[in-house]
């Protein structure tokens, strides 16, 4: 019985706060002009069952931001996020976000060519 207990215990304790889940966890570019910036946004839903927080992000160099809110997104709602890219170099590119999260960590990205 004692053991039962643990696991049910264990299994509370491990489950995530909420589930993020993106529109889409890769957008496209298309081709973008050498030094310009351009902002994209990604909409993503709590399908969980309790609220998340996104606590940070990590991208792979400076050429690209992220803004999100700190706010909780309730179970059922909706929100969004803004990925800012400065084309400074040229050439194809693929992007990795790295998102830290009450729920767990995500991986959304951007792509294209810049020219």
């Amino acid at each position: 019985m004692k053991h039962i207990l643990t696991v049910v215990v264990l299994l509370l304790l491990g489950r995530p706060d909420g589930v993020l889940s993106f529109e889409q966890e890769s957008l496209g570019l298309g081709r973008v002009r050498h030094k310009s910036r351009t902002e994209v946004v990604f909409r993503f839903s709590n399908n969980g069952e309790k609220p998340i927080v996104i606590t940070g992000a990590e991208t792979a160099c400076g050429c690209t931001k992220v803004d999100f809110s700190s706010k909780p997104v309730m179970a059922g709602c909706s929100d969004s996020l803004t990925v800012r890219f400065h084309a400074i170099d040229k050439g194809a590119f693929y992007k990795k976000i790295t998102l830290t999260t009450t729920g767990g960590r995500h991986t959304i990205a951007i792509k294209g060519v810049v020219e």
